[in-house]
């Protein structure tokens, strides 16, 4: 379906926080020689709650982050959407992850990524998480190491950091 992009909010779970410029002004490019998305960005309706909190929106990108920015890039005002709904926060969680994770993503936002699956799959071990996440349990380890001394400003400057090294 159809959904005006203006009512869609990026989603701040996505793993990926660094996104090359040129990367977007390709796909963007791409598009626009289509004329059109092949690929529909996945959404889920936010809860009443949420929309209360966010009257400004009604959607939340699940995957399609940089297909959404691109058309934004391009001026359109609608893009082409599956709504989906979710029975858990790990079910939603394991499509944001299936859907956005690659192996060009930076090491903290793998990082990141194995300490949300653990905080919502608790029982989980190191073991399953990296057979999951096709990294290995060394990874999982270093990562619950590091995670927990590195703070909201920590975390942001090295984004910025890696922002600026891009492009």
């Amino acid at each position: 379906m159809k959904i005006p992009i203006s009512r869609i909010r990026p989603n701040p779970n996505n793993p990926r926080h660094v996104i090359k410029p040129s990367a977007l002004d390709g796909l963007a490019a791409n598009i626009k020689s289509v004329g059109r998305l092949l690929n529909p960005i996945k959404v889920r309706e936010l809860t009443a709650a949420e929309k209360a909190e966010d009257p400004e929106h009604d959607y939340e990108i699940i995957s399609g982050h940089l297909r959404f920015y691109a058309c934004q890039k391009l001026g359109w005002t609608e893009i082409d959407a599956i709504i989906r709904k979710y029975g858990s926060l790990a079910e939603k969680f394991d499509e944001e992850v299936g859907d956005n994770i690659d192996k060009d993503m930076m090491w903290l936002e793998w990082y990141e990524v194995i300490g949300e699956m653990l905080k919502i799959n608790p029982k989980l071990t190191q073991k399953e998480v990296a057979d999951r996440l096709g990294v290995s349990q060394q990874d999982i380890s270093e990562a619950s190491r590091v995670l927990p001394i590195l703070n909201k400003g920590a975390r942001e400057a090295i984004y910025c950091i890696a922002v600026k090294s891009k492009d």
